[in-house]
């Protein structure tokens, strides 16, 4: 620790900044600089660089754990040495990023043979981004050509209203969606969807 010291004000150097991002269960890109006291980036020997480079896991905790809702954390940890006590003292700011879902009912107007075709064959409707309609039927039935125009009217009908559609996002819009019926599929003339879109949400880290 004393050859730490040293070389720390033999450098002139007034604090370190250990930049980070982690998530996804990992440890991601990391970089550490050192500033003199005017504010000038300093280059500094291997054997300081190595040991904040350890260091700094000694003394302040990351969270790299992700779980689909908690993303991961980036920012800086603050180096500065503590004249007084002749310890180094380690400050993380950090911004924690979430994701977050928004769910919202859809209503699209059939005509009277789209909705007779939905309530004689169709159980459900499902899909998503980058994904196709998925029709998923009531019963073993087969399609004419008629009834086949009728079902890509209303998928049209589907595709076009959830791309138009825009929540009240509170953060940072994820192009990520998804969508199904719920229990009710049908409110009278109207086909009910349950929309689900994903946004970013950023707040301060822990410590």
């Amino acid at each position: 620790m004393e050859n730490i010291i040293k070389l720390w004000k033999d450098n002139n150097i007034t604090q370190g900044e250990f930049n980070f991002m982690c998530g996804g269960d990992s440890m991601g890109d990391t970089t550490l600089h050192f500033y003199s006291k005017e504010g000038v980036p300093t280059e500094v020997a291997d054997e300081l660089e190595k040991y904040f480079e350890d260091e700094v896991y000694n003394n302040v905790r990351f969270y790299e754990c992700s779980d689909g809702h908690y993303m991961g954390e980036s920012g800086t940890v603050t180096i500065e040495l503590d004249e007084e006590t002749n310890t180094f003292t380690y400050c993380k700011s950090a911004e924690a990023e979430w994701s977050e879902s928004l769910s919202s009912e859809i209503e699209i107007e059939l005509t009277d043979k789209e909705v007779e075709f939905v309530k004689n064959y169709i159980a459900n409707i499902n899909g998503g981004a980058d994904d196709i309609t998925n029709v998923n039927y009531s019963k073993d039935f087969i399609m004419s050509d008629k009834e086949e125009e009728i079902q890509n009217a209303i998928i049209e009908k589907i595709d076009k209203v959830i791309e138009d559609f825009e929540p009240d996002w509170n953060g940072e819009p994820q192009d990520w969606y998804n969508f199904e019926n719920g229990e009710e599929i049908l409110r009278g003339n109207k086909l009910i969807i349950e929309l689900t879109n994903y946004e970013y949400i950023y707040t301060d880290s822990e410590n």
